[in-house]
């Protein structure tokens, strides 16, 4: 155990040693001690435990509707229902898996690793669903102006963990943690790149959902001690029709600056 500064770790058994001259009680006539200096000392303010915060939780975002984005516009009842079954979440949890794994691998494997990946998710697919989200994935990797997000240098599901620069309502500290899609670090830039599986894609930055760039705000502000005075670049990559989105660095200042109430409103 760790002593706590300013006090002794045996400090109930050493209650007995003077730090100045002896005092007699009338009632007993039984010499005791002063209080030692560091018990008159103030008590350490309590401080709340720290609260761990995902950056896509910032913003409430409706899961269904985004699912139901996923959805083609002739989609008949029983396959809206059938989809919507499922969660709004695996779709997206499944493109991103393959767009985790596959690269890894030579492009002669890459059909076969990706019904692989989709049958041990566990998940009742039909042929043709699990055909539109393979070549959902394959096509983002083929694609001749994402290949600079795929080298070397680049990294699937990064993980970390931060403390913010600001507490949350109660003065606790903020741990934001979560994971990046994939990560690419450049002698002079760093750019954060974030996977998207909605249908519907906007047509610029400033029609995009407020909980995407909230996020990758976050995550700019997260690693920004990690890598000195390389610049930041936070893109989203839509899988649906494969398309890089960057967003402009003041669009990020305006929702970092945003960042401590999004937090308090979100714990």
């Amino acid at each position: 155990m760790t002593a706590m500064a300013g006090r002794s770790p045996t400090a109930s058994a050493s209650l007995g040693v003077a730090t100045g001259s002896a005092k007699t009680t009338a009632s007993t006539g039984q010499e005791h001690q002063p209080l030692t200096e560091w018990m008159e000392q103030e008590a350490e303010p309590y401080l709340p435990k720290p609260v761990a915060v995902s950056p896509s939780q910032l913003v409430p975002h409706d899961v269904a509707d985004t699912f139901k984005e996923i959805l083609r516009d002739d989609a008949s009842e029983t396959e809206r229902q059938s989809l919507l079954k499922r969660g709004g979440k695996q779709y997206g949890t499944l493109v991103h898996a393959l767009l985790e794994h596959l690269p890894e691998l030579p492009k002669s494997l890459w059909q076969a690793a990706a019904h692989r990946v989709l049958e041990i998710s566990a998940l009742n697919l039909e042929a043709a669903e699990r055909q539109a989200i393979i070549s959902e994935a394959i096509n983002v990797l083929e694609a001749k102006e994402f290949s600079e997000l795929f080298m070397p240098n680049s990294s699937a599901e990064t993980s970390f963990k931060a403390i913010m620069p600001f507490a949350g309502k109660k003065g606790e500290k903020i741990h934001m943690q979560g994971q990046i899609d994939r990560l690419v670090v450049n002698e002079h830039d760093v750019l954060v790149i974030d996977y998207k599986s909605d249908r519907h894609i906007p047509q610029n930055a400033d029609n995009v959902s407020r909980g995407y760039i909230a996020q990758l705000a976050a995550y700019r502000l997260s690693v920004r001690p990690l890598f000195g005075d390389k610049s930041i670049k936070c893109a989203l990559l839509w899988t649906k029709q494969p398309s890089l989105m960057w967003l402009p660095d003041t669009l990020l200042d305006e929702y970092e600056a945003q960042l401590p109430d999004l937090v308090k409103m979100s714990v």
